[in-house]
């Protein structure tokens, strides 16, 4: 029984403990994973290929060490085991196995790193070479690492006879300006895109939208009406609109990350723009909260709850003197909340998003004056009709229910 303790004892995990990264580090290996990769290379007679390990293993003791001159900066290069001397053509019909001389193997290192320190001076506008070592990383021209206190993993894949690669690991050691300059530099390389094409995406169809108090909201029953300040499907308009996920779970009316305006003629859509950003025109010209300019040039007083609700839900300091009761009073009540008029949400693809552009025309599948289904922050909460009031174009709300209980139309 004491030994089975003991054995046990001795499994117990060990506390994790993160790997240490330079924030330079980081930055670079940021700007290096979202390139395209992996990068031809050319080293002695093999054509290699030059990558950054997403999860680099822990790197073997180096079998060569490189001072790299780039410009006013030094960096160093340590070279895993596994790199042939072979590829350089003097060696490429010697022994593989024969063991070659410090200063020849050193003069080899120089020679194939080389042709990829030229190509690098080129891309960096700028004179790169490089200097083996001499006397492994332990001899008198290493850098200490402190003064290169940022490192990146890169990979060496060297072509086998097998028709394989063998993964040379190879780690740079740089300053921390040097680190930032190569970053800034490297943002010119393309960008990696992956096949993501068939991902879905739920798009919303818009007619409108409108902002209520969260008060007016609740108090809302079917057959109340609402009047938007403008419905830009009955002037032949509507917005494709799609939203972040987790947009819901972080705000009560989460804001669109990609709107797609669109003209509406005989059934048809026509994509007019292409809107990246987090503010929807539609939202800012349809807002019933938004100031109304007076004669005076002070904002309408309707509008004042809205701002100081704004003020106090964006953690706005209190005013001198309010006390710390009044000031952690928070009036939900009037908090502005976006109701959207949803036509219809239709499944397309990255790869369909990928397509529109202005001008793209597609097929609408509702009536772009039909019937809606009230939304918030995404939800359902409810339905609506059109109405004519005298010349003032409404919203009829047909029913209501808990989010996500609404019926869509």
């Amino acid at each position: 029984m004491a030994e089975h303790l003991h054995q046990s004892e001795a499994a117990a995990p060990q506390p994790f403990a993160a790997h240490p990264l330079a924030p330079g580090a980081a930055r670079l290996l940021n700007v290096l994973c979202t390139r395209s990769q992996p990068w031809p290379v050319t080293v002695g007679l093999a054509a290699c290929r030059l990558s950054v390990p997403v999860l680099p293993p822990e790197a073997p003791a180096p079998e060569y060490g490189l001072r790299v001159r780039c410009g006013a900066h030094v960096w160093r290069l340590d070279v895993g085991p596994g790199l042939p001397l072979g590829l350089h053509p003097a060696l490429a019909q010697a022994d593989a196995d024969a063991a070659l001389p410090e200063e020849v193997q050193l003069a080899v290192v120089e020679l194939l790193a080389a042709p990829l320190a030229e190509a690098l001076g080129r891309f960096l506008g700028t004179s790169v070479t490089c200097e083996a070592l001499a006397g492994g990383l332990d001899g008198e021209a290493a850098q200490p690492a402190g003064d290169l206190p940022c490192r990146v993993g890169l990979l060496l894949e060297v072509p086998g006879d097998d028709g394989g690669h063998t993964p040379v690991p190879l780690t740079l050691h740089l300053s921390d300006a040097a680190s930032a300059m190569l970053a800034e530099q490297c943002l010119r390389l393309p960008q990696r895109h992956e096949a993501r094409g068939h991902l879905p995406v739920d798009v919303v169809v818009e007619a409108g939208r409108m902002c209520l108090a969260a008060a007016e909201l609740a108090d809302l029953a079917p057959g109340d009406i609402l009047l938007p300040d403008d419905y830009p499907a009955h002037r032949g308009r509507l917005t494709l609109a799609v939203t972040d996920p987790a947009g819901p779970a972080q705000a009560p009316s989460p804001a669109p990350t990609l709107t797609v305006p669109c003209a509406v003629a005989d059934g048809r859509a026509t994509v007019l723009d292409i809107v990246r950003n987090d503010a929807t025109p539609m939202e800012t010209t349809m807002s019933d909260t938004t100031p109304t300019p007076q004669p005076d040039g002070t904002p309408a007083a309707d509008a004042a709850p809205a701002a100081e609700g704004s003020a106090a839900a964006a953690g706005a300091p209190a005013a001198e003197g309010t006390s710390a009761a009044a000031a952690s009073s928070i009036d939900v009540n009037a908090l502005g909340v976006t109701v959207v008029f949803e036509l219809e949400r239709r499944p397309m693809t990255v790869g369909d998003l990928a397509a529109l552009a202005p001008g793209y025309t597609f097929a609408l599948g509702a009536d772009p004056l039909g019937p809606v289904t009230l939304t918030v922050g995404g939800r359902a909460v409810g339905t609506g009709r059109l109405v004519d009031l005298g010349g003032t174009l409404g919203v009829q709300v047909l029913r209501m229910g808990q989010a996500g209980e609404g019926d869509r139309p």
